[in-house]
């Protein structure tokens, strides 16, 4: 027989208050901020035993008590099951209904999110009749009530319990996969449907200062509505998942809901981002990005040819965009991301070709990396992981990305003016024993009077140049 846990006695008859400041001190960082350096999986988001949830099954009082920090990182699952309800949405069903069954058209209701829902039906019934074909259907069908009912209903659950201020972080998971992704701007009604679901999601969460999506690649870029290079998947068969974190020192309520005509999902160039993208909603100051393990292409022929479907280029695309004019050959392009000071890397091996941060080092202030997998994760004692990789080949890469970074920032070719605002420098694989010897030297050039080791591989720049022009009060 299962007995519910009761509380203490006395205890319970604590004011609310005096409870809430209590269960504080059973909150505990997210897995979704603890386990970003390991390789990206969905399981990392189980918790191993978290205390205040199950502290807020001791009683309806203690659960509402619990639930303002329960909800603090809140995580939704795009692919999580239809509910039944769903199914017998007056508006979906018309919208996915063959022609000859759908009867009277979609008409407006005049309510602000009955009216979003209205718009999206009124696309995916246009994407079902352009294809005319029942897979689109069948697909549509699948996705369309998790991203409009799904999302709703999780709104509507934070209204209902006064929670929504109380949300700092968005964790959103996709383990099932998003259909038909392929070419290097994957697009239409998935595109459409994500820029949709985060300008609905961030006009209402106002006070969210994370954004974590977990996905597979090509499916973070739909998510994302970034376009990236898809042709050589194939020969990253070990790269299932990657982690974006987006994080935000002062989040606006600048963002509101357009007509779903009005959004622009998809990017008009390759790389970049759309106009309507999560990255332009709100002035994101951190971006963290994990893009698991390149293995598997290091058994294939000439792999450093190859590039793995990445947002990265993107990103960097933002921060040193292609100029565009109007007819009266006036700029009229801005500058995304405007707002970034700190990017965060971890990958497993990747390709020097790959990385090249001369883009993103004049707007940064802080650059981390971390580019050998954790010790503690094994991977390279499997030999079913490490496949057919010369394990020499994927370090000399590792070695080969610092030594181009350094050469881009030593001591006596760094300057106020093509640096201006990088203060720090963080090499995470110093904890292997093995490198630290090989880093050291790579790290040379990170010397007085410009960079200082503040502790193994920390670099905090305290001179602008060699020369001591330009030193900044604040170095």
């Amino acid at each position: 027989m299962i007995t519910t846990p009761q509380p203490p006695p006395g205890i319970d008859r604590l004011p609310e208050e005096l409870l809430l400041q209590i269960f504080t001190f059973l909150d505990a960082t997210p897995p979704s901020e603890t386990q970003l350096r390991r390789e990206p999986s969905l399981d990392l988001l189980i918790g191993q035993d978290p205390p205040l949830k199950r502290t807020s099954l001791v009683s309806q009082r203690w659960r509402r008590v619990a639930l303002p920090l329960l909800f603090r990182h809140s995580r939704f699952r795009l692919d999580g099951p239809i509910a039944e309800e769903w199914g017998a949405c007056v508006l979906c069903c018309r919208a996915l209904a063959p022609p000859a069954e759908r009867g009277v058209g979609i008409q407006s209701t005049g309510n602000d999110v009955d009216y979003y829902h209205e718009e999206i039906c009124r696309y995916a019934q246009q994407c079902i009749e352009e294809r005319s074909a029942s897979p689109v259907r069948d697909l549509i069908s699948r996705w369309l009530p998790r991203f409009y009912h799904g999302l709703e209903d999780f709104l509507l659950f934070l209204h209902t319990h006064a929670l929504v201020s109380k949300v700092q972080s968005f964790v959103l998971t996709n383990a099932e996969g998003l259909p038909d992704v392929a070419g290097r701007t994957p697009g239409d009604w998935r595109q459409l449907f994500a820029a949709a679901f985060w300008h609905r999601c961030l006009s209402v969460l106002v006070d969210v200062r994370t954004i974590v999506i977990i996905a597979a690649p090509t499916d973070l870029a739909c998510l994302t509505n970034c376009a990236i290079d898809t042709s050589g998947t194939w020969a990253f068969k070990d790269m299932t998942n990657h982690i974006l974190t987006l994080q935000t020192s002062s989040p606006t309520p600048r963002i509101h809901r357009p007509a779903l005509t009005a959004l622009r999902p998809h990017s008009t160039r390759y790389p970049g981002i759309a106009s309507s993208s999560l990255l332009n909603l709100h002035p994101w100051s951190q971006i963290t990005l994990n893009e698991s393990a390149f293995l598997s292409a290091y058994g294939t022929y000439e792999y450093f040819e190859r590039g793995p479907p990445s947002l990265i280029y993107s990103l960097k695309d933002c921060l040193s965009p292609r100029p565009t004019y109007n007819a009266s050959m006036r700029r009229v392009s801005s500058t995304p991301l405007a707002s970034l000071r700190k990017f965060t890397y971890t990958a497993i091996f990747p390709f020097a070709t790959h990385l090249d941060f001369r883009e993103l080092l004049p707007q940064l202030e802080e650059l981390d990396l971390q580019l050998a997998p954790l010790q503690e994760e094994g991977i390279l004692n499997d030999p079913a992981r490490v496949g057919k990789a010369e394990l020499a080949d994927c370090w000399e890469e590792l070695g080969s990305v610092y030594r181009k970074l350094v050469s881009q920032i030593a001591t006596y070719r760094i300057s106020e003016r093509s640096m201006p605002f990088l203060k720090r420098f963080v090499c995470r694989d110093v904890v292997r024993e093995l490198l630290r010897e090989e880093l050291d030297e790579i790290f040379i050039p990170l010397c007085l009077p410009v960079w200082a080791e503040m502790e193994r591989g920390v670099f905090a720049r305290i001179r602008g140049s060699a020369d001591g022009d330009g030193m900044a009060s604040d170095w």
